[in-house]
């Protein structure tokens, strides 16, 4: 799961700065990741320490990609669903700040190992039902095509003059 991230500077009268303030420094670690919180034995099912972006160094852009592989698989087990905690963590000379623990909501795949459902609505006819259901867009010299009605009783035989004129005559 790709993520990135900008620090903001803080409001020293609390909430966020209008307009958003960046945060240039670049010398914090962050960490994100999908953990199950706990005061003595937290659990980490992903997590990604991420790096400061080279070409957006001087406004604090970090990035990177959050591997949602064994660690989830082994988390949601045979559930379809589990719950747990986005958190972001902020770590710079010994000094550790959770300022985000989200909840949220973990799902297994359905991609992967799912069978292709049949779509809804028309198909596609096959060659045969083409040719016995539509008229030629284009004949050769001569040619005429017929309409029958839906109870095959009545039929009209169209055709074009060498003066490009359509006709049509009933044909029984």
């Amino acid at each position: 799961m790709a993520v990135e991230l900008y620090l903001l500077e803080p409001n020293t009268s609390g909430g966020l700065s209008s307009p958003l303030t960046l945060l240039k420094e670049t010398s914090y670690t962050v960490k994100v990741g999908i953990v199950t919180p706990h005061p003595t034995a937290p659990v980490a099912h992903a997590v990604l320490t991420l790096t400061v972006d080279p070409d957006h160094a001087n406004n604090g852009k970090y990035y990177g990609s959050l591997p949602l592989g064994a660690g989830i698989t082994s988390f949601l087990g045979s559930a379809t669903s589990v719950s747990s905690t986005f958190e972001i963590e902020i770590s710079s000379a010994g000094d550790v700040d959770t300022p985000v623990q989200v909840g949220c909501t973990v799902k297994a795949g359905g991609i992967t190992n799912s069978t292709p459902d049949t779509a809804a609505g028309d198909t596609f006819p096959t060659t045969a039902e083409a040719n016995n259901t539509y008229v030629k867009k284009t004949g050769g010299a001569g040619e005429s095509f017929t309409l029958k009605s839906p109870d095959g009783t009545k039929s009209i035989l169209f055709w074009v003059d060498n003066d490009g004129v359509l006709h049509q005559d009933q044909v029984s």
